[in-house]
């Protein structure tokens, strides 16, 4: 089933982008609780009105607030609310009442600690990664016909097989490393706007347009994978490829490795179709 989110920018409109997320982005605005209702407000202008029943998580970037009450009617309605930074890191989340499932944290605790249950999930998350960068590329190329990029897919193609049979995870990750940085030397030629330029991934903080939407893209659906990780019951701090570390969300990180191209597909369509201009862009 595809998820739904919605995206509250600072033009006030909502737009389906993809799950049962209400992303708010603009700065100055508050969610209040009016009946079943989530309102948007602006001082004492209501902008938009968003029943409970269609959101599973809000999401608040920068200087946006919310009201006592709203965040009790998200309780006790099982929304999930997270806190990011206005340009998308992760800053807290409130969490309603956690899973019972005691035997199945117990059960990812002793597979973080088996070296062959995580090689086996970690090589199937990587895997589909490449195959899917790979077919990111190959659509391309259909028009394109570019030499480079021909000799690149050959090259993911070899990464991808070599992935799928990888005997330890940190060979895992160098092949995880070699298929990004041979994508990203070709993403560039994917776009058809002369307003957007991309000469090579780059992060905390991104340096340009399409650097920025990628790290906004994969901030928000990181924080939906976290979400569903915690309904789930499972600890989203106990990973396989990504192995555990202070701090870090590590089984978040594994999930989204395969859905990171689903990003890099968004970013793409929205740019080509000028949906985006620089001028929406504060540097």
């Amino acid at each position: 089933q595809r998820p739904r989110t919605r995206a509250f920018n600072r033009n006030s409109k909502l737009h389906n982008i993809t799950m049962h997320t209400l992303a708010i982005s603009e700065q100055g605005t508050s969610v209040h609780a009016e009946g079943d209702l989530f309102a948007i407000h602006r001082g004492t202008h209501v902008l938009r009105q968003v029943r409970v029943a269609e959101v599973d998580q809000l999401l608040l970037f920068g200087r946006v607030e919310i009201s006592s009450r709203a965040i009790a009617l998200a309780v006790r309605r099982g929304v999930d609310v997270a806190w990011l930074t206005q340009s998308g890191l992760f800053r807290g989340r409130l969490l309603g009442r956690f899973t019972k499932n005691v035997a199945l944290r117990l059960a990812q605790y002793r597979r973080t600690c088996e070296p062959a249950f995580c090689l086996r999930v970690a090589t199937t998350l990587i895997a589909a990664k490449i195959r899917q960068q790979r077919q990111q590329l190959l659509r391309a190329q259909r028009s394109l016909q570019d030499a480079d990029l021909a000799e690149t897919l050959g090259r993911l193609r070899l990464l991808k097989d070599r992935a799928a049979t990888c005997t330890s995870l940190d060979s895992l990750r160098g092949l995880e490393g070699a298929a990004a940085a041979a994508y990203f030397s070709q993403f560039g030629k994917l776009l058809r706007n002369n307003k957007f330029a991309f000469s090579g991934r780059n992060r905390r903080p991104p340096r340009d347009e399409v650097n920025s939407l990628l790290s906004f893209g994969y901030a928000v659906l990181g924080s939906v994978i976290e979400t569903e990780i915690y309904r789930c019951g499972l600890d989203p701090l106990l990973g396989f490829f990504h192995q555990p570390a202070y701090g870090r969300a590590s089984l978040m990180l594994d999930l989204l490795e395969e859905f990171r191209p689903t990003v890099d597909a968004l970013v793409l369509r929205v740019v080509n179709r000028r949906q985006l201009s620089p001028g929406d862009f504060v540097r």
